[in-house]
């Protein structure tokens, strides 16, 4: 994954400069690429920070790239990050590894889309109890994946609330009212259902893979936060069993992302929300 220091490069360049002639000082600048190239600096993981980061001895500063920096605010800086390196490497553990971006937006996404299902999945874990659908905030999915290798830190980035699994048993009446919002265009990412949408409104909805029975209940897999007023929903309204347990949505995820090795973390969508437009007829 490639991912960058931005601030040493910053300190490692002269941003700008100035001179004193004699009518007052005239101040000229120069624009840089911030991507690693004056010092070849990386993200590093736990068993790489002087590959990654360079060293510093004695005050002096060993870019990546050879670069020796021996004034300046760039040594104290490295050395003040360096520092801390042993307490990050719990985070900068290598958990996986991506070979195509995973990325999370509206409507659907393979990194939303995964994490819908997976969250399925945990409900039945955690409680014994077979959710039919599973609603998850996009909000809540707060970074992607990039190729490359996959760190505890970017999962713990990704989900870094203190979100709750919870199940919420409902009415087919109540079901519907999520999915309207959704074909209104307030969708949120969701997992074992198909919604087709016409015209702002339902066309089709299957849930569990039968067509949707208004008449019927159905077992949600969702997060606390989604309950009551967070991102505007609130998915236990009228709820006929509420159960909200004590595993995170955060370490559910860490712990599915880990079970892809030794293969690549990967996900495809697979047309869940789907859009009828009026010239397609």
């Amino acid at each position: 994954m490639k991912r960058f220091f931005v601030f040493i490069s910053v300190l490692a360049v002269a941003a700008g400069c100035c001179s004193k002639p004699e009518d007052g000082y005239v101040f000229t600048w120069r624009k840089h690429v911030i991507d690693g190239h004056m010092t070849g600096v990386t993200a590093a993981n736990a068993d790489n920070v002087a590959e990654a980061f360079g060293t510093v001895e004695d005050g002096v500063y060993t870019a990546p790239n050879g670069r020796v920096f021996k004034c300046g605010s760039t040594p104290a800086a490295v050395y003040d990050m360096l520092a801390v390196q042993p307490q990050m490497a719990d985070l900068k553990r290598v958990i996986g590894f991506c070979e195509e971006p995973m990325g999370s937006h509206r409507p659907e996404s393979n990194l939303s889309d995964w994490a819908a299902d997976m969250l399925l999945e945990a409900m039945e874990e955690a409680t014994g109890r077979k959710a039919d659908f599973s609603v998850l905030n996009f909000g809540g999915i707060r970074t992607s994946l990039g190729v490359g290798e996959v760190l505890k830190d970017d999962l713990v980035s990704m989900f870094p609330f203190k979100n709750y699994v919870s199940y919420v048993r409902l009415s087919g009446k109540d079901v519907k009212v999520i999915f309207e919002r959704f074909a209104s265009g307030r969708v949120e990412a969701f997992g074992g259902a198909r919604l087709v949408v016409k015209d702002g409104g339902i066309q089709s909805l299957e849930i569990g893979g039968k067509p949707f029975d208004e008449r019927k209940e159905y077992a949600l897999a969702t997060i606390d936060f989604l309950l009551d007023g967070g991102d505007g929903h609130n998915l236990a309204k009228n709820a006929r069993e509420l159960v909200i347990t004590d595993v995170k949505v955060g370490d559910v995820m860490l712990a599915k992302a880990k079970a892809f090795a030794p293969a690549p973390i990967a996900y495809e969508t697979d047309g869940r929300y789907q859009v009828i437009k009026e010239d397609a007829e």
